[in-house]
């Protein structure tokens, strides 16, 4: 596990950053909007891991089950199923953009690519300690 500090913060920010600028500048570019679709798909995945407790935030220990055990818990697993069908699915919509012509190549791999930087960004961010 990294230790948390300013500058591996900072460095992760800005990763993010260049993430969500990369979907957005194609989309100011073409003037198209259609590519900002992956990063409200992107965010809706992150609800369901969040409302089922499968995050542990904040020290939270317990997470929401149906029998109150930590083995077998329907809740969690779940969620975590339902944010990989999302991610799935963010990871298609540019493709998909593309084969019904409403974005150009150049658009699809730039989303696409801002899509992966994101996700890489969010994962490297729940790897640290606090």
């Amino acid at each position: 596990m990294i230790k948390k500090s300013v500058v591996y913060i900072s460095a992760n920010a800005l990763f993010l950053a260049c993430g969500i600028l990369m979907i957005v500048i194609p989309a100011v570019i073409y003037n198209n909007y259609w590519p900002l679709l992956s990063i409200l798909v992107f965010c809706i995945s992150f609800v369901f891991p969040l409302t089922c407790g499968a995050f542990k935030i904040g020290g939270a220990s317990d997470r929401f089950a149906f029998d109150g055990e930590d083995s077998g818990e329907l809740g969690p697993m779940l969620s975590w199923l339902l944010m990989g069908i999302f991610v799935t699915i963010g990871y298609s919509v540019p493709f998909e953009l593309w084969r019904s012509n409403a974005v150009n190549v150049v658009a699809m791999g730039l989303t696409m690519g801002g899509g992966t930087v994101i996700m890489a960004a969010i994962l490297i961010f729940t790897q640290w300690e606090s």
